[in-house]
């Protein structure tokens, strides 16, 4: 494709694109290559990646978040002329309200596949879908306390002279004692709806990170 790719882009393609018929040797329709990857409808109609790999991959695969991954010793491929048969990781859209959301880990995926110096592994593609699986596969909102303590720490990265190195020395997400932990510095941040007021666990102030003691400080702002 020419054009930049995008869901929208996309979304045009596959409307174009009709599931394969009876007759078809394929099981799949191409609708797009993706550099790495194929875009395609399955003889369902569902909207599916294919993603050819030098070798067989795992028998065991994934499922969750409105799609399936499994892997095929030999997939039918029928595009640009070329007929050949491959083993393959087949990514798999199982339901059509998340379409959308399904062409994002589709964008995702290929920009990292050809971006990738490397082999196109099995074992790499799990690897990367298991990210999205994680974060999709979250059933929990976080509580107004949670989500007011979540936009503090976003407020301190978004204003720091480094950003990028606050951003490795996070550890909220990790429910550690203390929010960052950088160069044996401890940062805790707290935020409230009541001025002046905040909690702070002894563990925070004697023992935050493994043992580390360091003196008791508190900057209010």
């Amino acid at each position: 494709m020419t054009t930049e790719i995008s869901v929208p882009v996309l979304r045009e393609v596959l409307a174009r694109t009709s599931a394969p018929s009876v007759e078809d040797q394929s099981h799949y329709r191409i609708a797009a290559s993706l550099g790495s990857a194929f875009l395609a409808r399955g003889r369902s109609g569902r909207v599916t990646l294919l993603v050819p790999l030098p070798r067989t991959g795992g028998a065991v695969g994934r499922s969750g978040g409105g799609f399936t991954l499994s892997s095929a010793p030999q997939v039918a491929f029928d595009h640009g002329g070329r007929n050949w048969n491959q083993a393959s990781a087949i990514l798999e859209c199982t339901d059509d309200k998340l379409a959308d959301a399904f062409l994002v880990l589709v964008l995702d995926l290929t920009r990292r596949m050809n971006s990738n110096s490397g082999e196109i592994t099995w074992p790499l593609i799990l690897t990367w879908v298991e990210e999205w699986q994680f974060l999709l596969g979250r059933k929990h909102l976080l509580s107004p306390e949670q989500q007011l303590g979540l936009w503090g720490e976003l407020w301190v990265m978004s204003r720091a002279t480094n950003a990028d190195s606050l951003f490795g020395a996070w550890l909220g997400p990790d429910q550690e004692p203390v929010d960052f932990f950088y160069d044996a510095i401890g940062l805790e941040v707290k935020v409230t709806r009541h001025a002046n007021v905040h909690h702070v666990s002894q563990t925070q102030v004697e023992i935050p990170i493994k043992g580390l003691h360091w003196p008791k400080r508190s900057t209010s702002y």
